[in-house]
């Protein structure tokens, strides 16, 4: 979760996003990675930057990544760090939370969506953060 100072606010949700419970590409104005329910948009460009980084990973990395102990108490390992990255063109100063017409909520931030349950979404908006 990285290095917390404060957590304004915590809990747990009383819904298990099944109804999102899936991987997939959507190629609509550029190219959305859906996984459960998360989105992340990218340029096509960005998005075959991210495929060839993958696929440039070597048996080794490969091998850390099955065998590594996983846990907060671990040293943290990064593999593939660069910040040589294709032009975001698309969403780099967009926030919004949208109400969609079947009820559930979208929370966006940059190129990143969040689909959530209105009752979680409640929550989240209703909550007062004092910084």
């Amino acid at each position: 979760m990285g290095l917390i100072s404060r957590i304004h606010r915590y809990g747990k949700t009383k819904f298990r996003y099944q109804w999102r419970n899936y991987l997939g590409l959507e190629l609509t104005e550029n190219v959305h990675l859906h996984y459960r329910n998360i989105r992340l948009e990218f340029t096509p460009e960005e998005f075959l930057f991210i495929k060839d980084v993958f696929c440039s990973l070597t048996p080794e990395e490969i091998e850390l990544i099955k065998t590594r102990k996983y846990g907060f108490d671990e040293e943290v390992v990064f593999l593939r760090i660069t910040d040589k990255l294709p032009e975001n063109k698309w969403w780099e100063d967009k926030y919004a939370i949208e109400e969609q017409q079947n009820g559930m909520f979208h929370f966006h931030l940059g190129n990143l969506r969040i689909d959530l349950h209105p009752h979680d979404a409640k929550n989240i908006l209703e909550g007062e953060i004092k910084i």
